[in-house]
């Protein structure tokens, strides 16, 4: 408990250090070309609304999308993740002692909206994962045999329940996944599946 209490404030520091630079970095560049900066500011800041609005949009109707579309919507939001970090490490470290340019300062704006609604979202993403899926009759419950670097069976249920996780090297580990599974709910699926191929 100490080492998570530790942890977040150690987090809460380095964002409030973060914030504290890039507030002064985009104020910098503000006495120096006001005009350039307002316009790099509010593109920064557009495109960083975007981007939470659109995580809004595919959360609210995740579980009406089709696989296809969480398919590609999914890889969508992967990469534009992978842009996040670029851009992140291409104006962080570098900025600290030069003049920006306005590019530099609509992506440093737009790093910082996002970390900002991050944190503020974290502890209603915290309330979510701790408030326990009501396990209804219809969902589904499926032992998965896992074959990653160590082999196990588990099982899962549509309501989002795991568990545990049995070594594949116990020859009792199947039944042991099957008897999690029963145990949980009556509409188990009677085969093992393979989530990863």
């Amino acid at each position: 408990m100490i080492g998570v209490v530790a942890s977040a404030v150690v987090g809460l520091v380095l964002v409030a250090v973060l914030v504290v630079f890039d507030v002064g970095l985009v104020l910098q560049a503000y006495e120096r070309s006001a005009s350039s900066t307002l316009a790099a500011v509010a593109i920064g800041t557009a495109a960083a609304l975007g981007t939470v609005l659109a995580f809004a949009w595919y959360r609210s109707r995740v579980g009406r999308l089709g696989g296809t579309a969480r398919r590609v919507l999914g890889w969508a939001g992967i990469a534009w993740s992978g842009l996040f970090v670029i851009a992140f490490f291409w104006t962080h470290p570098r900025h600290r002692d030069e003049f920006s340019t306005p590019l530099e300062v609509a992506v440093v704006s737009y790093c910082l909206i996002v970390v900002l609604v991050a944190v503020c979202l974290l502890p209603v993403a915290m309330l979510g994962l701790a408030r326990p899926t009501n396990h209804g009759t219809r969902d589904r419950i499926r032992v998965w045999k896992v074959d990653d670097d160590e082999a196990y069976f588990v099982a899962y249920c549509d309501c989002g329940w795991v568990g545990t996780a049995h070594d594949a090297t116990d020859l009792e580990a199947q039944d042991k996944a099957f008897r999690d599974a029963r145990d949980h709910g009556t509409n188990v699926a009677p085969e093992v599946e393979h989530p990863l191929g």
